[in-house]
This record gives structure tokens, C-alpha cells and sequence, in this order.
């Protein structure tokens, strides 16, 4: 009779964590690495089962399941051997060549007695094994299939880098702890008469089952999905509690006498209690927390990021909290996220970065068709590793293999490690790049499927703040368009304002100015002819002295008020002209002698009907002269005649001085005049339309107020400039200078 000691409870553990692990390969049968490793999976629990039924037989039928139990130990160590070349990318059928000696050894084995003889059975102790003289053939074919598959292993650890370098290491040390043991254990303690510890190769097979699990969790291997994750949770607590069960079902069957009835209804309820509290400390506990640390933190972080993403409307913020959070979180070296800066999404901006030097973004700016049709719904990212490793595949279609070599570009170029598209809909809005996680850690399954999962809800936050912030922009500008208009309007309408003030001011000088001369001028003749010439119908030529006197003076307000209408008439004329264009020239050759004397001689007109108040004219020209200037000469004469008779006109005694000279192809014409002056607080008025000073209008009642606006506005349409210097009381000193030659500019 066959008892259940503490050594088949731990053989069936083990074949049943082996069992799960098959399970779990299952789910990538299609990647030959996994199917690889699924074999020696087989081959592993096919060795435990052998050990658990070896142990378990009679005397008479042991030695058959020993000989099936070496049968599967050959069978580990091919399968081994099997899955590194696979790994390794190395197998063909030229290596069927290694299973040659496989099955020589297994008709040996099970037909012969050359490599087990007998099985002989002592109560209490384990069986003891006979071996032949074959065994040492067997135990070198065993070790160096072990060894040939740890050099494959070393090799590719030592070729390859990242995230397969890390893989191959965790194999290695799996392997590497399983078999050594193994072998010590199974293959040479009982060649030297040692088989206490015969099972223990068995269960060592943890180390193997450990290291896999961890880098399949860990480390992408075979590329299982995240669930691989949540059906460990699941299985787990119910081989644990399997395995606790049948430790109590061997206790009340060995030690109690209680009915087989009571047993199973007890380890019915057992199991279930057992089950209920292992689910419930594995899912929330730390427990769980602490075999899969990362899934948990990385959901409870980043789900929370995604929710929040919806609730920030500043894309600048929104960008930074995204990369803040996945590097502060995932420990991420560096990153930076890109947006669509055109409407076709053919380039990109950044918009935030973590640690990316300039050189390195500037290759996403404008990122190659391959690498923008690369990201798919099924292909929402990329990894660095993972792209050189499939690029390795001989059998990949044309446009698959171009998108990979693109992304394999830009990757390699801005040293980054991971690309997340951001997908709208079909539209791929931009993307996020990752450097390097510190720490050696690698871009585990369960990091990429969170990324993913929760880049669409990253890349709608982005696009509605985008959104936003494109009607804000808007907004704001309409703000300001409707700003400008009414500003625009409130000047219109001071400018309609005050032209309506000019036209009334206009109207009110233009009849009182028009008015007053024509008044002076026909009172002036009339008593002339009425007072002297025609005195009661007669004609009277003899007039004495102080009747001529009297004559000369009202012919002199005559002509000074005729002089005045004349001006107002021309300057309103002048001034109308500029209002609105600007009034065409007609440049020709001028006299300059002539023109400064015609100029000087309309002056002394001028103040010879001003004679009574005794003003002195100076008039100073340099000796050499250019002969002819070129400039326009009625709007040039307009210019000093309007300066030269306010010289006169609001000098009341004192000095009226014109200098004329030449300088730097410049003809600069300076008039001095001891007159009223001008009030330093009114200086700013002087070159304005229909302006009179109260100082002037005391001195001189009648002006149109357009003569130095009409100075200034004409000399400078002529290339010149006119400056004026003046103090109340004292005088005034006005300079006028002007080009020689007028010359177009072409752009005039």
C-alpha cells in the first residue's frame, strides 16, 4: 500500500505549477519560442509524472517505470536543447541530427538492460537502481546536451542587448539552477549508490518554472498578454489551496479513522475556505501588490492621469502633467510629446520634454510616411528591442518591413527606447517618445498595455484643450478685431468731430476774412472819390499835402487789404488741395536770382504800406550762388512769401531781416524779425489748420490761420524742412531749407 508522504505532495506541486505554466504558453503557440518551450514543458512534467508513479508501483512493475522514468529525463534535456536553438534563432533540420542518439539511447534504455538492470525495493527507504554498463554513456549524453544548451544561452546574452539580453539571462540562471541540481541529484548521487535525494531534481524544476514565470511577467517572454498576470491570481490561490487540501487529506487518512464519507466533505469545505481567503489576500492584500507591484501602481497612476487628462483645458499643462506623471511613475529617463502643428499631419511640434536634447527631438519634427503609416489600431506603439528583433525575420512583407526600418531610423537617431501614437478615430494626432527606464528595468507587457489603453483617452484630452485653446485664440482675436473697430470708429468719429469743428471754424473765417478785405477795399475807393477827387461832382486834382497824404494811406489799406485777400483766397485754394491727396508737382529750372528778388520785392510792397510804423528791411545774399535751382517754383514762392509776410505783418517796430546762402547743395533762407514772438505754451499749435494765436489776432484781425500749416506741408512735399525759434515779446527766427535739385524717389 502506498502512502502520501511530503515528497509526492511537493512532486505534485511542482508538475502542477508545470502544468500552468503549459497553460499559459498557450495562449502564443503561433511564436516558435513559445511553442519550443511549451515541449520541454512536456518533457519536464512528463520526467515528475514518471518520478510520482516510479515511487508509487509495486516491486514487480518498478523496474518498467524506471527505465520510462530515464526515458523522460533524456527527453528534458533534448527539449532543453531544442528550445535554445529556437531561442537562438538557430534551428534547422540539419539539428534533427542531435535526437539521433535520443532515440538510440531510448531502445537502450527501454529494450536493454545496458543502461538499468534491476530495481530493488527496501521498505522504508527509497528504491535502489542497478544500472548497467551503458549508464556512463547516458549520463555523458544527458550532460553534454545540458552544457551545449547553457553555451547557446551564453552566446545569446552576449550577442544581443536590451530587452532579449535580459530574457536570455533570466533562461540561463533558470536552467542553469535546475539542471545543476538535477544532475547532482538524479544522475550522479545514484550512480554512487545514493538515492535518498532521487526526487529532488523534480522539485527543483522551481528554479526553472520561477525564472520563466518572473521574465514572462517581467520581461515580455513570448510576449504573453497582461491577463497572464490576472490568471497567475487566479490559479495560484487554487494550487496552493489544492496543495494545502491534499497535505490535510494525507494527515486524516493516516493518522484519524474517521469515514472516507466525513474525509471528502471536510476537504470539500476545506478547499473552498482555503480558495475564497487566497483570492481575497492575492487581489487585496499586499500580497498581490507585492508579486505584481508594477500592474497595480502603474493602473491605479495612470488610469487616474486619463481621468484627469478630460478635466485640464490649458494643453501646456495638460502636456506637462502626461509626461510628469508616466516618467515620475514608470522611472522613465526622458520624455517628450509630440502634436500635429498641420492640418494634413505631416509635421509636429513638441510640446513638452523631459530631459531630450533639441538634436535629438528635431527628428520627429518631420517624421517619413513609413513612420506615420506604421501606427495602426493593432500597432498603437513601438519598442526599440522589439523592432530590431522582428526585423531579424527573413519572411516579413515589403511595406511591414519599410514601416519597421523607418521607426528603427528615427528610434535609433533621437536615442529613444519607445513610441505611443496618439489616436483620434483613424487620424494619428501625435506621440509620445521615451527614453530608456532606469534602474536596467525593461518596458514590461503590462507597461505597454497600460500605455496603450489609455492613449486614446490622452490623445482626446489633448485634442479637445487643443480645441480650446484655438477658440480662445480666437476668441481673444475677435476680442481685439471688435476692439480695433470701435476705437477705430471712436476716431472716425473725433475725426468727423473735429473736421466738423474746421469746417465751422473754416466757414466763420472764410466769410469774416472774405469780408473784411473787400469791405476796407471799397470804403478805401470810396472816399477817394467821394472825399477828394469828385467833391460834389466835380473832379478835384488839386489836393493839398495832407489831402495826398490821406489819399496814399487809403490807397495803401487798398492794397494791404486786397494784398490779404488775395493770400486768404490762394491758401484756401492751397489747403483744399491737400486734403485727402497729395497735390502734383511741376519741377522745372528757376532763376535763383530772379526768384529771390521777386520774393524780396513783394515784401517791400508790403512794408511800404506799412511804412508808418518804421520797420527796417534787411536783405543779405551770398555772393556765389548756383545760377538756377530745380524745385517748384509757385509752391516754393508760396513757401517764404506766406514766412516773409508774417515777418512783416506782426512786427510792429524793430527789424525784419532775410539771409540767403547755400550749403551742401542746400539753399537755406533765414528770417529774423523782432516782432510779437510766440507763446511758448502755443508753439505746439503752429503748423495746425485755421489756427490764430490771441497774441497775433490783437496785432493783425484778419488771417486765414493756413499760412505756416500750408509753409510746412509744401516744404517738406519739396525734400526741405522749416524750423521756427521764437519767444514771446522778442521775435522770431524761422529757417528754411531746401534741396538745390529736386529729385524723385522711385517709389514715390
Amino acid at each position: 500500500m502506498y502512502y502520501f508522504d511530503y515528497i509526492t505532495i511537493a512532486l505534485i506541486f511542482v508538475a502542477l505549477l508545470n502544468f500552468l505554466l503549459g497553460i499559459l504558453l498557450l495562449f502564443q503557440l503561433k511564436k516558435s519560442s513559445a511553442r519550443a518551450y511549451s515541449v520541454v514543458i512536456v518533457g519536464v512534467l512528463f520526467w515528475i509524472v514518471s518520478m510520482i508513479i516510479f515511487r508509487a508501483t509495486p516491486a514487480e512493475i518498478s523496474i518498467y517505470w524506471c527505465k520510462i522514468l530515464y526515458v523522460a529525463a533524456t527527453l528534458t534535456a533534448s527539449t532543453f536543447l531544442y528550445f535554445t536553438y529556437v531561442f537562438i534563432k538557430d534551428w534547422n533540420y540539419k539539428k534533427l541530427i542531435f535526437f539521433i542518439p535520443q532515440f538510440i539511447l531510448i531502445l537502450f534504455t527501454l529494450f536493454s538492460n545496458t543502461i538499468i538492470k534491476n530495481v530493488i525495493v527496501v521498505p522504508g527507504q527509497e528504491k535502489i537502481i542497478v544500472f548497467g554498463s551503458g549508464y556512463v554513456l547516458y549520463v555523458l549524453y544527458i550532460t553534454s546536451y545540458f552544457l551545449l544548451g547553457f553555451f547557446n544561452l551564453i552566446q545569446k546574452y552576449i550577442h544581443s542587448s536590451g530587452i532579449q539580453r535580459i530574457q536570455a539571462k533570466y533562461i540561463f540562471w533558470g536552467y542553469f539552477l535546475a539542471a545543476n541540481f538535477a544532475m547532482v541529484t538524479n544522475l550522479f548521487l545514484p550512480w554512487f549508490g545514493y538515492f535518498a535525494f532521487n526526487w529532488l531534481g523534480q522539485v527543483l524544476s522551481l528554479f526553472m518554472v520561477s525564472f520563466t514565470v518572473y521574465s514572462i511577467v517581467k520581461h515580455r517572454l513570448f510576449d504573453i498578454h497582461i491577463r497572464t498576470q490576472k490568471i497567475l491570481n487566479t490559479l495560484i490561490p487554487i494550487g496552493v489551496a489544492i496543495t494545502l487540501t491534499t497535505a490535510i487529506a494525507y494527515t486524516l487518512y493516516s493518522h484519524t479513522t474517521l469515514n472516507p464519507a466525513m474525509i471528502g466533505v471536510t476537504l470539500l469545505f476545506t478547499y473552498t475556505v482555503l480558495y475564497k481567503i487566497l483570492s481575497y489576500i492575492f487581489s487585496q492584500t499586499p500580497m498581490s501588490y507585492i508579486l505584481f507591484r508594477s500592474v497595480y501602481r502603474y493602473q491605479k497612476a495612470l488610469h487616474h492621469l486619463a481621468e484627469e487628462a478630460s478635466t485640464i483645458l490649458d494643453i501646456d499643462e495638460l502636456a506637462r502633467t502626461i509626461v510628469t506623471t508616466i516618467t515620475d511613475e514608470m522611472r522613465i529617463s526622458k520624455a517628450a510629446i509630440f502634436i500635429a502643428s498641420s492640418k494634413n499631419n505631416q509635421a509636429f511640434e513638441v510640446l513638452q520634454s523631459i530631459e531630450y536634447e533639441e538634436t535629438d527631438l528635431q527628428w520627429f519634427y518631420h517624421p517619413s510616411h513609413h513612420f506615420l503609416h506604421a501606427f495602426t489600431p493593432k500597432q498603437q506603439s513601438f519598442i526599440l528591442e522589439d523592432v530590431e528583433y522582428e526585423l531579424q525575420q527573413e519572411d516579413m512583407m515589403y511595406t511591414r518591413k519599410k514601416h519597421l526600418e523607418s521607426i528603427q531610423h528615427l528610434l535609433q537617431k533621437s536615442h529613444t527606447a519607445f513610441v505611443l501614437g496618439l489616436r483620434v478615430r483613424q487620424t494619428l494626432m501625435g506621440f509620445i517618445v521615451f527614453g530608456e527606464r532606469s534602474r536596467n528595468a525593461t518596458y514590461s507587457m503590462d507597461d505597454i498595455e497600460l500605455l496603450e489603453r489609455i492613449s486614446s483617452e490622452l490623445a482626446i484630452a489633448l485634442m479637445n484643450s487643443r480645441l480650446h485653446q484655438e477658440k480662445t485664440k480666437l476668441a481673444t482675436l475677435l476680442q481685439d478685431e471688435v476692439q480695433h473697430a470701435v476705437e477705430a470708429w471712436k476716431q472716425k468719429s473725433k475725426e468727423n468731430q473735429e473736421l466738423s469743428e474746421v469746417r465751422s471754424q473754416f466757414i466763420s473765417v472764410a466769410s469774416h476774412q472774405l469780408r473784411t478785405p473787400v469791405s476796407v477795399v471799397r470804403n478805401s475807393l470810396q472816399l477817394i472819390l467821394e472825399d477828394y477827387l469828385c467833391v460834389e461832382g466835380n473832379c478835384d486834382f488839386n489836393l493839398s499835402n495832407e489831402k495826398a497824404k490821406h489819399v496814399i494811406l487809403l490807397l495803401n489799406n487798398a492794397f494791404l487789404a486786397s494784398e490779404n485777400l488775395r493770400n486768404t483766397t490762394e491758401s484756401i485754394l492751397a489747403a483744399s488741395e491737400l486734403v485727402g491727396s497729395v497735390p502734383s508737382l511741376r519741377i522745372q529750372q528757376i532763376p535763383t536770382l530772379s526768384f529771390f528778388e521777386m520774393r524780396i520785392k513783394r515784401a517791400q510792397l508790403l512794408l511800404d504800406a506799412k511804412s508808418e510804423n518804421h520797420i527796417h528791411f534787411d536783405v543779405s545774399m551770398q555772393q556765389e550762388m548756383q545760377k538756377n535751382m530745380v524745385s517748384d517754383e509757385t509752391r516754393l514762392g508760396m513757401v517764404l512769401d506766406n514766412v516773409l509776410c508774417n515777418a512783416i505783418l506782426y512786427t510792429i517796430k524793430g527789424r525784419v531781416s532775410c539771409a540767403v546762402s547755400m550749403d551742401n547743395e542746400h539753399m537755406v533762407v533765414c528770417i529774423t524779425d523782432t516782432g510779437i514772438g510766440i507763446p511758448k505754451k502755443d508753439q505746439h499749435k503752429l503748423f495746425q489748420r485755421f489756427i490764430r494765436l490771441e497774441n497775433a489776432q490783437r496785432v493783425v484781425p484778419d488771417g486765414s490761420g493756413l499760412g505756416l500749416y500750408l509753409a510746412k506741408a509744401y516744404i517738406e512735399l519739396l525734400r526741405g524742412s522749416i524750423v521756427i525759434e521764437s519767444e514771446e515779446a522778442k521775435g522770431t527766427i524761422v529757417t528754411i531749407r531746401f534741396p538745390l535739385e529736386y529729385r524723385y524717389i522711385a517709389t514715390e
